[in-house]
């Protein structure tokens, strides 16, 4: 069964944690619910936030603009879902806790990827490949 992901940025960590709490009662379990901000060491590690959640099926430019403004102060919402009636939950959830940048994945991107994450970069500076 392939999972699906919904995210979005919380201004606040209040905000989030009240995007979390709305989540859990609308059936979302606690285990599918993820919550990333930039508080001490992990600043040094949101590199891999882009590669992450690339792969988790997030376009690399929302992946990218998720990863920035997480180390500006945001925080990073996340629920995996199963089906598109969950998906829709979700993001209104989301919505109505006014979250900002919401996105949702609906396979992972390594299932169908056929250019690995270390030439994207390339890709998006040079598209035509013009040199």
């Amino acid at each position: 069964m392939v999972h699906h992901s919904v995210f979005c940025l919380a201004l606040t960590s209040l905000q989030a944690e009240q995007m979390v709490q709305k989540l859990k009662r609308e059936a979302f379990l606690m285990q599918h619910i993820s919550v990333v901000s930039a508080i001490g060491p992990l600043v040094t590690t949101l590199g891999d936030l882009t590669r992450g959640l690339f792969n988790l099926g997030v376009p690399l430019l929302q992946a990218r603009l998720y990863e920035s403004q997480v180390k500006e102060g945001c925080t990073l919402v996340s629920v995996q879902t199963q089906t598109n009636a969950e998906i829709t939950l979700a993001k209104e959830v989301l919505r109505r806790a006014e979250g900002t940048e919401i996105c949702a994945t609906y396979e992972p991107m390594s299932l169908y990827r056929s250019v690995p994450f270390h030439q994207l970069n390339h890709q998006i500076k040079n598209p035509l490949g013009v040199a």
